[in-house]
């Protein structure tokens, strides 16, 4: 099913001169936007006060968290040490924003200078695959941020038991520039699931498919 309905959703969103006006009238010629079809909730009162964490970030606060988590991924995969470090980095195509490149993957000694460079000419840049791992034995992952929502998500988990639900411990950074698009995304690897996003600076839009 995830595979089928994902060739679906690359075949539309990925063709040629395919405008974001359109995706919209056409989820709405659906009814996606019914009710009964929400895919997503904003979640609302002391559940989210009491998890939610927020800080500005900007470009100079993000690259040594980045840093961090890549080197704890690197080493938690037995990477060699000789090996240019790479950090996970999706560039959006110009003529259609639903679209990324092949290349998934910066240097990570030259990925501020990218980033601040794709900002400063509107071309917007993500990541979906800076993560840790706290199974992993390590003492925290180096990003405060990321450290002090694990310990909210666990201590909310301990309380509603896992006979309810269980805590995934890999967590993801997800950083992305002004003019970024996530193509699509099917979170299939963990099934049946539900996530959690927390913004914790600027604004996102999101486009649930039912």
């Amino acid at each position: 099913g995830a595979e089928w309905s994902g060739r679906v959703v690359a075949l539309w969103l990925g063709a040629e001169g395919r405008s974001v006006e359109e995706v919209i009238a056409k989820a709405a010629e659906f009814g996606h936007e019914k009710e009964e079809l929400s895919s997503g909730v904003v979640l609302e009162g002391g559940l989210l006060h009491s998890l939610a964490t927020g800080a500005d970030v900007g470009v100079e606060e993000l690259l040594p968290w980045v840093k961090a988590l890549t080197a704890a991924a690197a080493g938690s995969a037995g990477g060699a040490a000789t090996e240019a470090p790479t950090a996970s980095l999706y560039r959006v195509d110009p003529s259609n924003h639903f679209l990324t490149a092949a290349d998934t993957s910066a240097p990570l000694d030259s990925l501020g200078d990218e980033v601040r460079l794709r900002i400063a000419s509107g071309r917007g840049v993500g990541s979906l695959n800076t993560t840790f791992d706290f199974a992993s034995g390590e003492s925290g992952s180096g990003v405060p941020l990321l450290d002090g929502y694990w310990e909210r998500l666990d201590d909310a988990s301990y309380v509603v038991g896992e006979g309810v639900a269980r805590l995934n411990p890999r967590l993801y950074l997800i950083w992305k520039t002004a003019g970024y698009c996530t193509p699509y995304h099917q979170d299939v690897h963990v099934p049946p699931h539900f996530t959690l996003y927390n913004q914790t600076s600027g604004a996102s839009a999101f486009h649930f498919l039912p």
